[in-house]
């Protein structure tokens, strides 16, 4: 984007600072508003065009403009009310799953294990079970089965 150095607002050199070499030579102004212009040329005033403050002022419009825009708002409750409804209801399912098969082998609750997945249609079911037997519940196992 091309800027109107005339139409810059003008500022105050501080110091100038030549770099390169012969044939490569620029001029660094530095301004009172903290930007630097680079020219080829050392310029004799005390007062310069500032291409940064006009920069500066475009990128604050840009900004402004974004800023204004209004927020959207989603309200998420209806959704997280059905999602968490529906996981409470299987981990219930589960659970008494659980329950049942420690009653029915004899054993608590923690040494049975039950591994859920998710099927095709999004249906989540049980698909194995791990039961840990320490000394004991073993013991009760075999005085159980004979």
């Amino acid at each position: 984007m091309k800027i109107n150095k005339k139409s810059a607002p003008q500022r105050t050199v501080v110091e100038i600072v030549k770099t390169g070499g012969w044939g490569s030579v620029e001029y660094h102004h530095k301004l009172d508003c903290g930007h630097t212009e680079v020219r080829k040329r050392y310029a004799p005033t005390s007062v310069i065009s500032c291409t940064g403050c006009v920069k500066a002022q475009m990128a604050e419009d840009t900004l402004a403009q974004l800023s204004v825009k209004p927020a959207v708002f989603v309200d998420f409750a209806d959704i997280h009310d059905e999602l968490t409804t529906e996981i409470a209801s299987y981990e219930q399912d589960i659970a008494r799953t659980r329950a049942s098969l420690a009653a029915a082998l004899g054993v608590t609750v923690g040494d049975v294990e039950l591994i859920v997945t998710e099927n095709d249609n999004g249906q989540l079911s049980i698909s194995q079970a791990m039961v840990f037997l320490g000394p004991s519940s073993i013991n009760n196992l075999i005085k159980t089965v004979n």
